[in-house]
């Protein structure tokens, strides 16, 4: 898919409770969305731009080490499932493995949600992505 046909979005007026330029601009640019007060969640284009920067490569050890969410990790595997898909030849045991990836950052999220909404998702996923791994198994 293009970057031209992905829904982004942006605004146009700067959010009020954002004081700093950069917090205003990764708002604005759809990079970011706000969840609540202090809590943000990285949207495609962000995430893309972080992992294009290779921010994760710095950010990783960081997380691990608080013991957090690391949410690059499930974008990287995206990415990687993406960049697989686009390149030539055999890719079979390497979308297999990357589905195996996937399934357990699923299962990760579904076992330290509290919320209902969030477990009942990790399952669709899980679903989604066991589909995902049986048509993967037919590619040579």
């Amino acid at each position: 898919m293009r970057m031209s046909q992905i829904l982004i979005p942006t605004m146009k007026e700067t959010p009020a409770d954002a004081e700093i330029v950069s917090h205003q601009l990764m708002l604005r640019a759809g990079m970011v969305r706000q969840l609540a007060s202090g809590l943000y969640s990285w949207l495609p284009l962000g995430m893309r731009a972080m992992l294009e920067a290779k921010a994760a490569d710095i950010l990783m050890p960081d997380l691990q080490r608080m013991g957090g969410l690391t949410e690059f990790r499930k974008a990287a595997h995206l990415a990687e499932v993406r960049r697989v898909l686009a390149q030539s030849g055999p890719a079979g045991r390497r979308l297999d493995f990357l589905m195996q990836e996937l399934h357990r950052e699923a299962n990760t999220l579904g076992s330290k949600s509290g919320d209902v909404e969030t477990t009942r998702a990790s399952m669709e996923m899980k679903v989604l992505i066991e589909q995902m791994r049986e048509q993967v198994q037919n590619i040579e």
